[in-house]
């Protein structure tokens, strides 16, 4: 069953071809200092402190790009209580979002704590900059805003390529990934503590009857090294596998405490996560006045995500952007009284309105400009217009590491 949905080209981060990659320039390496931290986690605190999903990536300096993605971050119903959301920098300073010579690439940050509704997210996000300019040993400029329209609170952060004496610089993979994941869980862990013995236990209970990869899966399939056969080694590894047996049929039990896995139960989980984050990234895009009218129709058209081997004609739902990080749009589109969820990094689709008519062959539109004359249109009398966020084009970029949420 999820073989039919299922389609690599669509939904897995892909890298850019080699004649786009974004030129290297000479420029010193900032690797971290350790400067002006607080102190490792202990024996007594490991697996306690407060987790964050960081994820970074880097892209050529395109003005018009840039304009683009700061017209996003600063995008309608995303701020508090589903106002404008709010741009901000370092405090005395003034955002940094002019063109700026000599600069080659920018840097993309999302901050994600998993508690992120019990911190003053803008003190948090400044305090974290603070900390990542000590480690990197210099002065960065940068701005970044602070999205609530998901489940969890999250700063986009963008640090330009050129730092405040006027030099370009790199930054290591350490500080792009590992370090600054450590660094922004000590601040959330100093400011709202440590989590508690039933905040671990609510988080492994949720992970344990759900339909997605998780950190237990994580667990068990790290020890598992090619075999087909898992040990459970916790009860709570235990718990996981008799529901994946139980209620997914992923597994089977042959032994007390081992399980046959199916031979491809990491990719069926991991598709359903990739299916469940593009629900949702749908209803949080959606103006407050049409997300219980999205929820309706997606609940009786279940949703399908496109496949380059398939040819559909219909009628553009919605639209939005996919990828925060890298604003690759998507578009939902009725046909034949079902509903297909397109996105793609190869097309610029700004031209195409909510209600327009859209023919898509095998991943390529079909006599684009006469959907673009229709659907300006079919926008005008679309119950939609002026409601959705408009596409924005993605340009060259790399792809960082996150952790789970």
């Amino acid at each position: 069953m999820f073989e039919q949905y299922f389609d690599p080209e669509q939904i897995k981060f892909r890298g850019k071809p080699k004649e786009q990659r974004i030129p290297r320039v000479r420029a010193p390496r900032i690797r971290s200092n350790h400067v002006g931290r607080p102190s490792g986690p202990t024996r007594y605190t490991y697996g306690k402190q407060q987790r964050v999903t960081f994820v970074s990536s880097y892209g050529n300096a395109n003005p018009a790009l840039l304009k683009r993605h700061v017209s996003y971050l600063e995008s309608d119903f995303k701020g508090i209580d589903g106002k404008k959301a709010e741009l901000f920098t370092e405090e005395g300073k003034e955002l940094p979002t002019h063109p700026i010579e000599n600069e080659t690439r920018t840097f993309r940050f999302i901050l994600s704590p998993e508690n992120g509704d019990q911190l003053k997210m803008k003190d948090f996000t400044r305090e974290f900059m603070q900390e990542y300019e000590e480690a990197s040993g210099k002065k960065l400029q940068w701005l970044a805003t602070v999205h609530y329209n998901t489940a969890h609170p999250h700063a986009h952060i963008l640090v330009r390529g050129v730092d405040q004496n006027g030099d370009q610089f790199l930054l290591s993979k350490d500080l792009l990934n590992n370090h600054a994941r450590e660094i922004a869980s000590e601040l959330a862990t100093h400011q709202i503590g440590l989590r508690s013995d039933r905040d671990i236990l609510i988080q492994q209970s949720r992970e344990i009857v759900s339909d997605r990869f998780t950190s237990i899966d994580r667990s068990i399939y790290n020890k598992l090294e090619g075999r087909p056969h898992a040990v459970a080694l916790t009860s709570v590894q235990k718990q996981r596998l008799e529901f994946l047996d139980r209620k997914m049929n992923l597994a089977k039990k042959v032994g007390e405490n081992t399980f046959e896995l199916d031979p491809r139960w990491r990719q069926k989980l991991e598709f359903n996560g990739r299916r469940g984050d593009v629900i949702a990234t749908i209803q949080n895009d959606l103006p407050p006045n049409l997300r219980d009218l999205w929820k309706d129709r997606s609940s009786k058209k279940p949703l399908s995500i496109y496949q380059n081997s398939w040819s559909i004609q219909g009628t553009i739902l919605t639209k939005g952007i996919s990828d925060e990080m890298h604003d690759v749009p998507y578009a939902v589109i009725e046909s034949k009284n079902r509903l297909y969820y397109y996105s793609s990094n190869k097309h610029d689709l700004s031209d195409f309105k909510v209600g327009a008519q859209v023919k898509i062959d095998h991943g390529k539109f079909v006599d684009k400009s006469q959907h673009i004359e229709q659907g300006q249109q079919l926008a005008k009398d679309s119950q939609y217009q002026g409601n959705m966020p408009s596409f924005r084009k993605t340009g060259p970029h790399s792809h960082g590491q996150g952790i789970e949420r």
